[in-house]
């Protein structure tokens, strides 16, 4: 599994993580 993918998935997962 690619970094990339991991954080764009958390990031849909946890929107505020963005924040």
């Amino acid at each position: 599994m690619d970094l990339e993918l991991l954080e764009q998935t958390q990031a849909l997962a946890q929107p505020q993580a963005q924040d």
